[in-house]
C-alpha cells in the first residue's frame, strides 16, 4: 500500500482561516439577527449564502478563489469540520427528545406532518409546473421537474429546527417536541419521495433497489433509537445517551 502523504502546512492554515472567517461572519449575522428578536441560525444561514459564490464569488472573486475554490483535498478538510459540528447538534437535539411524549402525541405529530408536507409539496409541483422552459433541462421532462421542486420545498432540515428551537428554549416543551416529531417524519417522507423522483428522472421508473437503500438506514436508526432510549432509562449509562443518537 501506497505511503499517505502527511497534512502540509498551507493546507492547514487554509483550513484554519475558513474556519475563522465562516465563524467570525456566522457569528456577526447571528448577533444582528439575535439583537433583533429573531433567531440567530437565520444569521448563520445568511453567512453561508454572503460567502458563497452568489455574493462574495461575484463582488471579490479573488478573496472567494483564494480562500474556498480550492482543491478537493483542502475541501473535504472543511467538509469534516462541518460534519462535526452538525453531529454534534444533532447529539444534542437527540438528548433533549422526549420519545414518551412524541409517541403519546403522536396522531397530532402525524396530522402537523402532513400538513407540513402537503402544502409545500403541492405549491412546489405548481411552481415547477409553471417556470418557464429556460429553467428546465429537459422540456419532456416537466412532470419530473415539477416533483424535484416539490419534494425538495417539502423536505425539512432538523438540524435546522433543532437550533431554532435551544435558541427560543422550547425543545423542552410540548409544542417543540412536537415540532420536532412532525419534522422528522417529513424528513423521512421527503427522502422516499427523492429517492422516488432520482428513479424517474434516471430510468423514467421508481428505482425501488433506490428506495430501500434509503429506507433501512432510516428505520434503523429509528430502531436504534428507541433500543438505547430504553436501555438508558433502564440502566442509566451516560455512554447509552451519548451513542443513541
Amino acid at each position: 500500500m501506497a505511503a499517505i502523504d502527511p497534512l502540509g502546512h498551507h493546507e492547514l492554515f487554509v483550513v484554519i482561516v475558513q474556519l475563522l472567517v465562516l465563524l467570525a461572519v456566522a457569528r456577526g449575522l447571528g448577533e444582528l439577527f439575535s439583537a433583533a428578536s429573531q433567531p440567530a441560525v437565520v444569521g448563520e444561514l445568511l453567512a453561508g449564502v454572503l460567502l458563497g459564490p452568489s455574493v462574495l464569488g461575484v463582488v471579490a472573486p479573488s478573496a472567494y478563489d483564494a480562500l474556498f475554490a480550492v482543491s478537493e483535498a483542502q475541501f473535504h478538510l472543511l467538509e469534516v469540520v462541518a460534519w462535526l459540528g452538525l453531529l454534534m447538534l444533532l447529539v444534542v437535539t437527540g438528548l433533549e427528545t422526549d420519545l414518551d411524549l412524541v409517541l403519546a402525541r403522536r396522531r397530532t405529530a402525524l396530522v402537523l406532518s402532513v400538513g407540513g408536507i402537503t402544502v409545500p409539496f403541492a405549491t412546489g409541483f405548481a411552481l415547477g409546473w409553471v417556470l418557464p422552459a429556460t429553467f428546465v433541462a429537459s422540456p419532456d421532462q416537466r412532470l419530473v421537474f415539477s416533483l424535484f421542486v416539490a419534494t425538495a420545498m417539502s423536505i425539512s432540515a432538523i438540524p435546522v429546527i433543532a437550533k431554532v428551537l435551544l435558541e427560543l428554549d422550547a425543545l423542552q416543551r410540548d409544542v417543540g417536541q412536537l415540532i420536532l416529531a412532525a419534522g422528522m417524519v417529513d424528513d423521512t417522507i421527503g427522502w422516499i419521495l427523492l429517492a422516488t423522483v432520482a428513479g424517474l428522472a434516471r430510468r423514467g421508473v421508481v428505482d425501488l433497489v433506490v428506495l430501500g437503500s434509503n429506507w433501512r438506514p432510516l428505520s434503523r436508526r429509528a430502531f436504534l433509537g428507541h433500543r438505547v432510549e430504553y436501555v438508558v432509562r433502564n440502566a442509566d449509562c451516560p455512554v447509552a445517551v451519548l451513542s443513541s443518537r
